[in-house]
C-alpha cells in the first residue's frame, strides 16, 4: 500500500538519498537535485502482517482480486511506530 510511504516519512528512520528530476522552468527543461528518503516497500508485507495481528481488517474480493480493507489512519499511525521500533 503506497500510503505506507507516509509512515516511512513520519518515522524519520530511513536514510536520505540524492535524486534528480527534469522540470520545466520558464519554458526550459532544467535538472534539479533533491533529497528524499530511501523508500523500501519490501517491508510493507511484514508491517501488514503485524498490523493484522493487532487490528481489525476486512478481507474481501474486488473484481475477482483478493483485497484487504484497512482503516488507513490507523495503518499509517501503526506503520510509523513500527518503523521507529524495527531495525531496517
Amino acid at each position: 500500500n503506497t500510503s505506507l510511504h507516509l509512515a516511512e516519512e513520519r518515522s524519520n528512520m530511513f536514510p536520505l538519498i540524492e535524486n534528480q528530476a527534469a522540470f520545466l522552468k520558464n519554458g526550459e527543461i532544467i535538472w534539479e537535485k533533491y533529497q528524499e528518503i530511501d523508500y523500501n516497500s519490501e517491508v510493507f508485507i511484514a508491517l501488514g502482517r503485524a498490523y493484522e495481528k493487532e487490528h481489525d481488517f476486512h478481507p474481501t474480493t474486488i473484481i475477482g482480486a483478493p483485497t484487504k480493507i484497512y482503516d488507513m489512519r490507523d495503518l499509517v499511525d501503526f506503520g510509523t511506530k513500527y518503523f521507529q521500533t524495527k531495525n531496517h
